[in-house]
């Protein structure tokens, strides 16, 4: 028998890749889990909404419940951006845009971008 080798460098987890100027009204997210399980080594993008985002609106979006996990690999031999709901952002504008039971567990060597939990 064969086994199937992962050979990836990098991990993204997140409902969009990239954002750029997009607008996202009257969202709700609710009880959102991401739990990874990747190698050390492996470079990790974890976010609800997106891994990057740029010049984007949230207007009216309400988060309940996200749990975001970084594992085992989470050790510093690679680059970890986690977010409560972009990973990276630049020029974006959030209106009534809420958060509540987020929870991020993650080592000291993750580079976390909170928007939510500021």
């Amino acid at each position: 028998s064969s086994k199937v080798i992962d050979t990836d460098r990098n991990k993204t987890a997140a409902l969009f890749q990239e954002l750029d100027g997009a607008q996202i009204e009257n969202l709700r997210i609710e009880n959102m889990a991401i739990k990874l399980s990747v190698n050390s080594g492996i470079e990790v993008t974890a976010a609800p909404l997106a891994a990057n985002a740029a010049n984007t609106t949230l207007k009216n979006v309400r988060i309940t419940g996200l749990t975001i996990d970084t594992g085992k690999g989470d050790d510093g031999a690679a680059a970890y951006r986690i977010g409560d709901l972009f990973a990276s952002e630049k020029n974006s504008s959030l209106s009534g845009v809420t958060g509540t039971g987020i929870s991020i567990k993650a080592s000291k060597n993750a580079r976390i971008n909170y928007m939510l939990l500021k």
